[in-house]
C-alpha cells in the first residue's frame, strides 16, 4: 500500500511538470528530461579571459551549505576552447563551503574561452558523514552548482565581478547532458544597459545547448550599428567587439535565454568593468 502510494505521488508530481511545461514550452529555456530526471548536478557556463591579469573563482561548496557542516569535495573545472574542444581540467579540494580559486591560464590562444563548475564529494567522506542524507537529496533534486568571477585587468586592481552564464550543463562519468534547448522559433533580448560612444565593449557569448547555435546583434535604432552574426559550436565561445556607439542591442537567436557577458573597457587602464546587460 504505501509503495503504491509513494508511486502514486511520483506520478501526480511527473504529470504537473510536463503539463507546466507543455503550457509554458515557447518561454522555457529547459528541456522537458532535465525537468524530469532529478538526480543530476548542473553547472552554470563561465566565460575565462586569457588576456586578464587573473580570474579568480569563488565556489560553493553546496553539500556543505546543505548540511550546514564542512564536507570534502573536489571542486572540478574543465575549460573548453571556442569550438568547444575541452583542452585543460583543474581540480581544488576543500571541506569549507566557499573557495577562492585564482584559475590558472589554460593552453590556448583564444582571448575568451568557456568553462564549468561542478562539485563532487570525496567518497571517503560522504561514506562518513551523511551518506543517506546526501543520496536523498541527489535523487530527488537537480543540483546547481553557480559561483563568481573576479576579473582584474592590472595586479594591484579589486576586480570586477560577475556570475556565471546560463548553462545547465550537467556530467557524469564523462558524458555530457544538456538542460539548456533551442527552439524553432526566434527570442529577442533587449539589453537594460545603454552602452557608451565614448567606451569600448566586448560581448561574449558561449553555447550551453547540444546543438549549434546561431545569433545576431544588431541596434534598436536604425542603421546606428552594424549587424554582427556569430555561429557558436555546442561549448562553443565568441565574441564582437565595438566602440563609438550609444544605445541597447538585441541579440536575436533560437535560444529562450541567450545573452552574454559584457566586459566594459577590457584593454584600458581605467574604467574596466564586466556585467550582464
Amino acid at each position: 500500500m504505501a509503495s503504491n502510494q509513494l508511486m502514486n505521488r511520483k506520478n501526480f508530481r511527473k504529470a504537473i511538470i510536463v503539463g507546466e511545461h507543455i503550457k509554458n514550452r515557447s518561454y522555457s529555456p529547459f528541456t522537458l528530461r532535465s525537468k524530469l530526471d532529478q538526480g543530476k548536478s548542473y553547472s552554470d557556463f563561465f566565460i575565462y579571459g586569457t588576456a586578464f591579469q587573473s580570474n579568480t573563482f569563488i565556489a560553493e561548496n553546496i553539500y556543505s551549505m546543505m548540511l550546514d557542516e564542512p564536507l570534502a569535495v573536489h571542486h572540478i573545472f574543465k575549460f573548453y576552447d571556442t569550438k568547444g574542444c575541452e583542452i585543460s581540467k583543474h581540480i581544488s579540494a576543500t571541506s569549507d563551503p566557499f573557495l577562492r580559486v585564482n584559475l590558472p591560464c589554460p593552453p590556448t590562444s583564444d582571448q575568451y574561452i568557456s568553462f564549468t563548475h561542478h562539485v563532487k564529494p570525496v567518497q571517503q567522506h560522504l561514506e562518513d558523514a551523511h551518506n543517506d542524507l546526501i543520496a536523498r537529496l541527489m535523487q530527488s533534486r537537480g543540483l546547481q552548482h553557480r559561483g563568481y568571477l573576479i576579473y582584474k585587468v592590472r595586479r594591484l586592481s579589486i576586480g570586477s565581478v560577475v556570475h556565471g552564464n546560463f548553462g545547465g550543463i550537467a556530467l557524469s562519468e564523462n558524458k555530457y547532458t544538456y538542460a539548456a534547448v533551442k527552439r524553432n522559433q526566434t527570442y529577442d533580448f533587449t539589453s537594460a544597459y545603454s552602452f557608451s560612444q565614448d567606451d569600448q565593449y566586448h560581448l561574449v557569448f558561449n553555447n550551453p545547448t547540444v546543438k549549434k547555435m546561431s545569433l545576431r546583434v544588431k541596434s534598436c535604432k536604425e542603421n546606428e550599428f552594424d549587424t554582427c552574426e556569430l555561429t557558436l559550436p555546442p561549448r562553443g565561445t565568441e565574441f564582437i567587439a565595438f566602440t563609438g556607439y550609444k544605445g541597447n542591442l538585441v541579440v536575436k537567436s533560437s535560444m529562450p535565454l541567450c545573452r552574454p557577458i559584457v566586459f566594459k573597457n577590457p584593454a584600458r587602464s581605467t574604467g574596466f568593468d564586466v556585467f550582464h546587460p
